[in-house]
């Protein structure tokens, strides 16, 4: 309430309620209302089940469950950012200010056969949303932005975007000249996981998973993940992609 309105700010906020164990925050808006809920799933009658990070034990009851309390959680956290946003306006912050809105990691609901995150960097863990709202008057188109950027990018593209020196330690780039409408169709991230690596396009993904396990997907056809297109040899946007896997690791 104190800061100077002239003095530029820096605020981080993390919010962890749209997270495992999926709690219950807001009691006028039951559970319910976002779908299914099972009360005699092993989810609510011993929840260590979904603590293990598989589905073993699992019913359709159970997964229903887990995803309506997931949403529920999200409602939360929507509440909670309007709060935010309702507060930088009253202190005469809100027209100034360049907000950015992503996530760490999504969640499995049974899509690979497994729950929450804790396993290969598939797409329903690994793709976040990502909202950058600029501050008033920047000229900058609204919509959607289709390059691929990684959470690493988030800290460049800021410190562009606030006009300060280049952050040359970072590891990842700035993606400023995305968010002004440049599209980067040959953009890559890298993705990794304790048991597995991956290689991110727009529109495909190679996955290198111990021991020398090679997955390739064509997202475009294939959003699920669920055809591995590198058996029985990895040629063509596979082979082009591995390559590219490699000289990252050359570097």
């Amino acid at each position: 309430d104190q800061v100077e309105t002239d003095r530029p700010v820096f605020a981080y906020v993390h919010l962890l309620d749209v997270h495992w164990p999926y709690l219950e925050r807001l009691p006028e808006l039951p559970v319910d209302a976002f779908g299914a809920v099972d009360p005699s799933s092993t989810l609510h009658r011993e929840r260590s089940a979904v603590a293990r990070g598989n589905r073993e034990g699992f019913d359709p009851g159970d997964l229903a469950s887990s995803r309506a309390m997931y949403d529920h959680g999200i409602a939360w956290t929507d509440r909670a950012l309007a709060a935010l946003v309702e507060g930088l306006a009253k202190r005469g912050r809100w027209r100034e200010a360049l907000v950015v809105v992503t996530a760490d990691h999504g969640e499995g609901f049974g899509e690979h056969g497994r729950v929450q995150h804790t396993y290969e960097p598939f797409d329903e863990v690994a793709r976040v949303p990502l909202v950058v709202r600029p501050p008033a008057g920047w000229e900058l188109e609204p919509g959607r932005r289709d390059a691929v950027v990684s959470l690493a990018d988030v800290g460049p593209t800021l410190v562009e975007l606030a006009g300060l020196p280049a952050w040359s330690e970072a590891t990842g780039a700035s993606f400023a000249a995305i968010v002004h409408g440049a599209e980067d169709p040959e953009r890559a991230v890298l993705i990794e996981y304790v048991r597995a690596r991956a290689l991110r396009v727009r529109d495909a993904k190679i996955v290198l998973r111990r021991p020398q396990k090679l997955v390739y997907f064509d997202l475009v056809a294939d959003p699920q993940e669920s055809r591995n297109l590198a058996r029985p040899d990895c040629e063509g946007p596979c082979r082009e992609l591995l390559g590219r896997m490699q000289r990252f690791d050359r570097a």
